[in-house]
């Protein structure tokens, strides 16, 4: 499954998922991030709330992945922090 970016109509929740499967965990990392694991520890998806300081992947797991659905779902004005560049994997 190609990953796919859903952001509210409100425009202040973005969901990033990254496959398919069921999700057997959600971990928060601070208030606004939350991060959906499979069974097996995979993660399935993350969830970012409140969007007007932009999204930070900074320490997250699968970051890498969730960086490149953010730059080809290509949303206008959506701001994000990386812990890495975008040709690093």
């Amino acid at each position: 499954m190609p990953a796919s970016v859903t952001l509210n109509d409100a425009g202040d929740i973005l969901y990033v998922r990254l496959s398919d499967g069921d999700v057997k965990e959600t971990r928060e990392f601070g208030d606004h991030r939350l991060v959906d694991f499979d069974a097996g520890g995979e993660v399935i998806g993350a969830e970012f709330i409140g969007l007007d300081d932009g999204v930070d992947l900074r320490g997250l797991p699968d970051h890498c992945r969730l960086h490149d659905a953010l730059l080809s779902a290509a949303l206008p004005g959506l701001r994000f922090m990386a812990d890495h560049a975008p040709d690093q994997q």
